[in-house]
């Protein structure tokens, strides 16, 4: 018999990471649970989809044995989340049932065997090993990854292609209408690596990243890209195939622009937003000297205008976009202003920050109002 004593802050640490994992519509019954291995007063848990595959580990006040326990992930999870806070929990493994207690609490959960549970194959190239901080990995990827096209045909680009060339760290999303670029240099060379990440994949990870200093080590394999932070293992699998040239599409002539306030661009756009059209969700934007009017209307001939101060002396300028698109980029992203650019009537924008800090470019494709 297996028996855990384990402090419910510690083993509700490392259930919840596993849980958007694991809950997938899975073909397979047994991916809905979680593997538990004990060893040396550490208890790790691991959960997969087959296309994702995290471990957590965490220390325990004791363990009596080495052994591996397979139960439900979400009943153990909301039993753990049920019990007091700071209170010691004891599992006990025995005759294919893990009974926990706290207190005067007791709980009785079905198990298998942890040899019955699959893992994802392993990739057997040793992989390039590469070291980012987890704030500077979660920051890049945050500020793409909206972009990522949903269930197209061009599988390419269901994913988040991130590529570290000599001193550089890239994040690139699209979806064939906006696109979003970010770019990072590091005060260390390493040769060229890359893959595209699924959506869900960078979902997952952002979620597991802390904004702190702490290290990450990427290490990317043929089919394969594996992440090690803190006191987890996070594993998945990449798309195959090659990514477009994204830097062709950043406009390098665009001549007509202005800076302004971030949350003042974004608030007028939400403003605008609550009459555009359901299913066209367009926005005009009416550039004319030193000022910027927001024009949503909608079926039912409805319309909202908002009006900004802007920095802009070129000529006028008509021209529309998804809303959506906008709205989600200045949503993402946590600096005071920005600066759109504009070519000719009819050419995409160009969002880009002032700020030399931050090398950041997205590219907005215009649509007819």
């Amino acid at each position: 018999m297996t028996t855990i004593v384990i402090v419910r802050e510690n083993l509700l640490t490392i259930l919840q990471p596993l849980l958007s994992i694991v809950e997938r519509r899975q073909t397979m019954a047994i991916l809905n649970n979680v593997l538990m291995d004990t060893f040396e007063n550490q208890l790790q848990v691991h959960g997969t989809d087959l296309e994702i595959q995290v471990k957590t580990l965490s220390p325990a006040e004791q363990i009596s044995e080495p052994g591996s326990i397979l139960v439900s992930a979400r009943k153990l999870h909301d039993i753990v989340r049920s019990l007091p806070e700071n209170s010691l929990l004891t599992l006990d493994q025995r005759a294919g049932k893990m009974v926990i207690r706290s207190g005067k609490s007791r709980f009785n959960l079905l198990t298998q065997e942890g040899v019955v549970f699959p893992s994802m194959a392993r990739a057997q190239d040793e992989g390039k090993r590469i070291i980012l901080t987890q704030k500077l990995l979660k920051s890049l990827l945050e500020r793409v990854q909206y972009a990522v096209a949903q269930q197209d045909v061009r599988f390419y680009l269901n994913g988040t292609y991130l590529a570290i060339e000599d001193n550089q760290v890239t994040a690139v999303a699209t979806d064939g209408h906006r696109m979003a670029y970010t770019t990072h240099q590091m005060d260390q060379s390493f040769d060229k690596v890359e893959a595209i990440l699924p959506r869900r994949s960078v979902s997952e990870l952002i979620k597991l990243l802390q904004p702190n200093d702490e290290p990450v080590e990427l290490i990317f394999h043929s089919t394969q890209v594996e992440f090690r932070f803190s006191q987890t293992e996070f594993l998945t699998k990449v798309i195959e195939g090659k990514y477009p040239d994204y830097q062709r599409v950043i406009p390098t002539t665009h001549y007509r622009h202005f800076t302004i306030s971030r949350l003042s661009l974004l608030q007028g756009l939400q403003r605008a937003s609550i009459l555009s059209n359901d299913k066209v969700r367009g926005v005009r934007f009416l550039l004319t000297q030193g000022n910027l009017a927001i024009i949503c209307s909608n079926s039912e001939q409805e319309e909202a205008h908002e009006e900004l101060e802007v920095e802009y002396s070129q000529e006028p300028l008509d021209i529309g976009f998804n809303i959506n698109y906008l709205l989600e980029v200045l949503q993402h992203l946590s600096v005071d202003q920005v600066t759109c650019s504009f070519g000719e009537t009819g050419s995409s924008m160009l969002i880009t920050l002032p700020s030399a800090e931050l090398q950041f470019k997205y590219v907005v494709m215009p649509m007819r109002i």
